[in-house]
């Protein structure tokens, strides 16, 4: 008698198109952290200033536990605390714990994922799809700058323990108290953290909680609202208001900021002619010229950004609402992913509350780099939790073609960070000379928050004030420790100053390669000023600072580089 036949089953590691998963999950990871760890400022950068100005002038609990503009960032405060008193400025330790604090996250949700009882194919692909979420690199402004990341990542990390904590079953009290701590902890964290007890909310609801958790979890959330509230300014709380029927398009229109950067090129023009290569130029400039024709430049646009972001709302409902009427069938790995969903959807809720009247001021701030990790958040924990839906034969391919479309727009993001990169350098570099033209682009950074933020720095030696050269600025160099370069084309002008007094910009190219910054002697041998080099006007192009006192007296500048130590014999 014959064996019986049986239809063969998936191969069990998921086939090559699991593969293709696992390896795309593993360079995304890579390049989101590579992008971290490289293309990260090492100087102050935007609200960075300002934060710092006010840790080195309070007492380290006040300074830590402080409101800003609303929000009790304790964590990230103490780490730049940290950074500021102990480690001299540099933001190495922020930009570090901020890559660990990304990789912690990854790790919890791809393993909660992991271990969820489906085809290994839907686990991979799935996973894929969580690893975008967190590394697409069009995440750049808080994957490539430690004052985003430590406080971004941090919430995140709080958020998936929570959810992970609750996403079992039937939660019960005890399980919620370390749900609810750690969703205290995201708010602690951030303003954005609150929206983890919506999220949290969502999974306990999900999972049939007991009556006691959800005792415990609006006790922690009064908790929450209390200690966030009671740390906002009045112009904070004043920005608040209820708009029943703009403020749902807003977010509709703000859940559709990872498809306007995905696809960039093709809507905005201005964009399209910076494409590389003659025929892909022309047809992304016909495309995104039409598009601008037919709905407006793409960062203010209606359509069909309300409509994306109006199906993704519909699609997370369907969504939820299949979860709960098939609880037993659902696996904890998509009421993780569905609670990440949500979380999106609740920051982009408190964003359109307190922010509305803002973006009618700044109509172009909607789809603002800075919230793009939240609504990233929205659309990968919702298709995440499709793939991991019961009875559905995922395919790999799904996960593979999202990862395929979104590849370009990291590579244009991942130039965006290296250009906020190169401006918080020149930036400082500026301000250390005590030079910021009128005219020199500082991206988010404040030039008042800047300029208050100098005289502590300056009188601590710290961040970029801590360097040799700036230490040396004003002051007679060793011979022996500079060489001198041979330049061509030295151009100086008089430049308005947004920090002090008129200076001086030089602009000239070199005759032979050099790296880092350059010193500005005079003929005397004193260090007049520093430069960098000048992207904009080509490769060997670059552009100095001159301080206002060299400025005033006339200087004629040499240029040279630092090849030995001590700079100078400062006292």
């Amino acid at each position: 008698m014959s064996a019986p036949l049986h239809e063969p089953g998936p191969p069990r590691g998921g086939g090559p198109g699991a593969l293709a998963c696992r390896v795309a999950t593993l360079a995304v990871a890579l390049a989101g952290v590579a992008l971290m760890l490289l293309a990260a400022p090492r100087v102050p950068y935007a609200d960075a200033w300002r934060l710092y100005a006010k840790l080195l002038e309070q007492p380290f609990l006040a300074g830590v536990t402080s409101a800003d503009n609303g929000h009790r960032e304790i964590l990230p405060n103490a780490v730049r605390w940290i950074e500021m008193h102990l480690l001299g400025g540099d933001q190495t330790l922020g930009i570090v714990l901020g890559a660990l604090l990304a990789i912690a996250a990854a790790v919890v949700w791809l393993r909660t994922i992991a271990r969820a009882q489906l085809p290994a194919a839907t686990r991979a692909a799935a996973g894929l799809i969580a690893a975008l979420g967190l590394f697409w690199l069009g995440n750049e402004r808080a994957l490539a700058h430690a004052h985003e990341s430590v406080r971004v990542y941090l919430i995140v990390l709080c958020l998936l323990l929570a959810l992970v904590r609750t996403a079992d079953g039937r939660a019960d009290a005890r399980a919620t108290v370390a749900a609810a701590a750690l969703a205290l902890l995201a708010t602690l964290t951030f303003g954005s953290g609150i929206a983890s007890f919506g999220a949290l909310a969502i999974v306990l609801l999900l999972g049939r909680a007991t009556r006691a958790a959800w005792g415990v979890w609006a006790a922690a959330i009064a908790i929450a609202l209390g200690l966030y509230l009671g740390g906002a300014s009045s112009a904070v709380t004043g920005t608040v208001t209820v708009d029943p029927i703009g403020q749902p398009v807003l977010l509709a229109r703000w859940l559709a900021s990872p498809f306007v950067y995905v696809f960039w090129p093709l809507l905005d023009p201005a964009v399209a002619a910076l494409v590389p290569g003659a025929p892909l130029r022309a047809t992304a400039t016909t495309v995104a010229t039409a598009f601008t024709a037919r709905f407006g430049p793409v960062q203010t646009a209606f359509w069909p950004q309300a409509l994306i972001g109006a199906t993704g709302l519909v699609w997370l409902l369907f969504a939820s609402g299949r979860a709960w009427r098939a609880a037993s069938a659902t696996v904890p790995a998509r009421r993780v992913a569905l609670g990440v969903a949500w979380f999106g959807l609740a920051v982009g809720g408190l964003i359109a509350l307190s922010r509305s009247a803002y973006f009618v001021q700044f109509p172009d701030q909607l789809h603002a780099p800075r919230y793009l990790p939240w609504s990233s958040l929205f659309w990968a924990g919702l298709l995440s939790a499709s793939l991991l839906a019961p009875g559905r034969r995922s395919r790999p391919l799904i996960a593979l073609l999202v990862a395929a479309i979104v590849a370009p727009s990291s590579l244009w993001m991942a130039e965006l960070a290296r250009s906020m990169q190169r401006t918080a350098e020149r930036t400082a570099t500026a301000a250390v000379v005590g030079l910021l033209p009128a005219a020199q682009p500082l991206g988010e950074t404040v030039a008042s928050e800047l300029a208050a933020a100098l005289p502590a720095l300056r009188r601590d030696a710290l961040g970029p004030f801590r360097w040799p050269e700036s230490r040396c600025l004003g002051h007679r160099l060793h011979e022996d420790a500079i060489g001198r370069l041979d330049v061509h084309g030295l151009i100086a002008s008089t430049s308005v100053n947004r920090i002090g007094a008129s200076g001086q910009v030089v602009r000239f190219e070199l005759a032979d390669a050099a790296q880092g910054t350059l010193l500005i002697v005079d003929a005397a041998g004193v260090l007049r000023g520093l430069a960098l080099p000048d992207r904009t006007r080509g490769h060997d192009a670059w552009q100095g600072w001159l301080s206002p006192e060299a400025a005033s007296a006339a200087v004629a500048p040499t240029i040279a580089e630092r090849v030995g130590m001590p700079l100078c014999a400062r006292p």
